[in-house]
């Protein structure tokens, strides 16, 4: 995913990304957990992570489980 983000996204992203790579998959709750930050913010994180066709969302707004492409 480095290759895809800017590294200043890519920093920001680190934790999550760690996590992806290990689970598979994670909540809104789960990267506001890891990253500290809000829910409107958690949401533009992942927002970036699956514009870059590497991860992908499913479920409704409040209850999304992103997942990576191919796992």
């Amino acid at each position: 995913m480095k290759q895809v983000l800017k590294q200043s996204d890519y920093d920001k992203l680190y934790v999550v990304i760690q996590k992806l790579a290990s689970e598979k998959n994670i909540t809104i709750q789960e990267v506001m957990t890891l990253t500290g930050k809000s829910r409107t913010t958690a949401w533009r994180y992942m927002k970036k992570l699956t514009d870059t066709k590497l991860v992908e969302s499913s479920g409704n707004t409040n209850d999304a489980v992103y997942t990576v492409v191919g796992a």
